[in-house]
């Protein structure tokens, strides 16, 4: 009986054995990781979070853009503080950024440089137009002024007002060696139409000294007075009186027969004027005045 007693006592205590080996082991499995696992682990964890965060995608910077591109977008990187593994925000700037500081600060140093250079080339010019100016005021202000002063005596005068019938006088006066010579022509008009003209030429020398040449002029005249007599519309007289030859030619050119009085005119020995029936008086005023006479027309 004691045996059997024995017996079983041996067999309960190698039941707690076997029990407490399969607690321990259990216990064994279910036990925590050591720090260093713990460690490990989170760390690889974080890692693979921050990778698979920056596989989102970023905004690719194009080649031909010359500026400096910035990821806006946060990324995450593994830092180990105090011997624990936890992850945080990367800085703003990309790893991938292309920098192209240097170029960009080239480029806008040339900016600056091209506009330093265009106030300088335009303050140049103007400062040149601007002496030009003033330059071109001193030589021409004497002109400038006499325009001035003609403008204002132009506008204070009566208006004039324009003749279409009348006479038109034209004199001028020159010299020789020994003579003095004094033309006037008046032109009759209508209608601003040629019809008659009258030349009156004066030679003053002197009585004594120029008796003999005065004395031929006279006798020309003369001669030039009798062929014309039979010309219609012409006339001639003559004069000489104390060294003053004056001789006076009319021309009717309404009733002049052109051919036959030039013809005859010019055998006397005399000019005939250039001037026919009807032409422009305006014209002939013109011409006169281009050639140093004194014109004006009288109603």
């Amino acid at each position: 009986m004691d045996n059997k007693v024995g017996e079983e006592k041996k067999e309960e205590v190698e039941t707690l054995e076997h029990t407490e080996v399969l607690n321990v082991e259990e216990k064994k499995e279910e036990a925590p990781a050591t720090a260093e696992e713990i460690v490990k682990q989170a760390q690889a964890e974080a890692n693979k979070a921050a990778e698979d965060y920056n596989k989102k995608e970023a905004p690719v910077a194009p080649q031909q853009d010359r500026i400096q591109l910035i990821d806006t977008k946060p990324k995450l990187h593994a830092v180990q503080l105090g011997g624990v593994t936890m992850t945080t925000e990367k800085k703003e700037v990309s790893e991938n950024t292309e920098v192209l500081e240097p170029i960009v600060e080239e480029k806008k140093a040339e900016e600056n440089t091209d506009d330093n250079v265009g106030p300088s080339k335009l303050r140049v010019f103007g400062l040149v137009v601007m002496f030009a100016g003033l330059l071109a005021l001193v030589i021409f202000l004497p002109d400038i002024s006499a325009y001035i002063e003609t403008q204002k005596y132009l506008r204070n005068q009566p208006p004039v007002e324009e003749i279409t019938t009348g006479t038109l006088e034209c004199t001028m006066e020159d010299s020789s060696e020994n003579l003095d010579y004094t033309y006037t022509f008046s032109f009759g008009f209508k209608d601003k139409k040629l019809t008659r003209l009258k030349s009156v030429s004066e030679i003053r020398g002197d009585v004594s000294l120029d008796e003999a040449e005065l004395d031929m002029l006279k006798a020309e005249c003369d001669l030039l007075n009798v062929i014309v007599k039979d010309l219609s519309g012409v006339s001639v007289s003559c004069k000489l009186a104390n060294g003053l030859f004056t001789k006076s030619q009319t021309f009717n050119f309404s009733s002049i027969v052109v051919d036959d009085a030039i013809t005859a005119y010019i055998e006397a020995g005399g000019q005939y004027p250039n001037y026919r029936n009807g032409d422009d008086i305006d014209s002939i005023e013109k011409d006169l005045l281009s050639a140093n006479y004194t014109c004006k027309k009288i109603k």
